[in-house]
């Protein structure tokens, strides 16, 4: 197994996520088929990720995660 070496300045071609992307994560965990856990999970295994990144995935996936009790 190797790891894919990627060209100088590919952190400025990423783009933003599109609407759609969203629904279909969205549909996928909402019919089951990913666990919101294993998803945060897999978040937190993410390296090289800016923190404000980090955040808007931990919020997002958040919402699809158990409320804890409180009480």
């Amino acid at each position: 197994m190797s790891t894919a070496v990627l060209p100088d300045g590919w952190r400025n071609r990423l783009v933003l996520v599109e609407s759609k992307d969203t629904l279909f994560a969205d549909a996928l965990l909402r019919a089951g088929l990913v666990r919101p856990d294993a998803v945060a999970g897999r978040i937190e295994l993410l390296v090289d990720v800016h923190p404000l990144v980090m955040k808007r995935l931990r919020d997002w996936i958040a919402a699809y995660l158990p409320k804890p009790d409180i009480g």
